[in-house]
């Protein structure tokens, strides 16, 4: 909550804005060639906005666009894109459009929920994922809000992705830059400013491209073994117990390749077992 918190600052209540935070790809879509979204995973409007856009909600249930079965999210801009002069501020959060030609193929999105990013809104994560964010963010009361899905290597080729998943490669791994394409290289001072990707869309992306600058994807050849946070317990000692399972057969449920975040490599591949197991750690205050 404080990194979005610190994000929603930078806009004046007391100003029309319209912000959107979208989570993933599948917020977006692309239309006449460009990038677009409604918002996805979440919608705010300054009380300025707020005012600005009050004609669009009428009284008369017959007028209404909000019961014509349209999504919700379309209709608010199709409102505002209508009735004011104002853009959409779009502080993007898993994916940004400015991914695939910065990085081609090798997107940050690509890595998943344990791409060390931590996201503004997580949009499907229960519904299509099955990730209890809630049992994951507990850790947080013990290591802070940064601490939720950040990615830590170690030596021995584990690496854990904390409050999402424990992943070992017995055949080794290694950590790379992401590489950068030309966009990157030659604008760089235009990477500090808001940019206009639609005629109604503002992507403001800068405190993303400081935090993705040193990204590193995971790269290995040969077996991967994933454990996925199963369940946590806040202790009245205040430490956080945390369950990661692994299934023997690979995955976590048997629709699994079908509901992965989309690009999402972190669980294809996986090495089968014979068995079960767990893994449990233990943060202390």
């Amino acid at each position: 909550m404080d990194k979005l918190l610190r994000e929603l600052a930078k806009f004046k209540n007391d100003e029309p804005y319209y912000i959107g935070v979208p989570s993933e790809r599948s917020d977006w879509f692309v239309e006449r060639n460009e990038s677009m979204t409604y918002g996805g995973g979440a919608v705010f409007v300054t009380q300025a906005m707020a005012e600005m856009a009050a004609s669009c909600f009428r009284k008369d249930k017959r007028d209404n666009e909000f019961g014509s079965g349209s999504a919700w999210d379309a209709v608010l801009y199709d409102c505002i894109s209508k009735n004011t002069e104002e853009n959409l501020h779009i502080l993007p959060s898993f994916y940004s459009p400015e991914d695939d030609q910065r990085y081609g193929q090798e997107t940050i999105s690509n890595e998943g929920y344990g791409g060390g990013i931590q996201p503004l809104t997580l949009h499907h994560a229960r519904n299509w994922h099955r990730f209890e964010a809630g049992k994951g963010h507990l850790v947080t009361s013990v290591c802070g809000e940064d601490c939720f899905l950040q990615r830590f290597q170690f030596k021995d080729d584990w690496i854990l992705v904390n409050g999402y998943s424990i992943t070992n490669f017995p055949d080794g791994m290694d950590a790379i830059p992401l590489k950068k394409g030309s966009k990157l290289l030659t604008q760089d001072s235009r990477d500090a400013k808001p940019i206009k990707i639609h005629e109604s869309i503002v992507l403001d992306s800068t405190e993303r491209l400081a935090e993705t600058a040193d990204m590193k994807m995971i790269v290995w050849t040969g077996r991967k073994r994933v454990w996925r946070l199963a369940d946590s317990k806040l202790l009245d000692n205040g430490e956080v117990w945390q369950a990661y399972i692994k299934r023997k057969d690979g995955g976590n449920w048997d629709d699994y390749v079908d509901r992965r975040l989309s690009g999402d490599r972190i669980h294809s591949d996986e090495e089968r077992t014979d068995r079960d197991s767990v893994i449990v750690l233990i943060w202390e205050p």
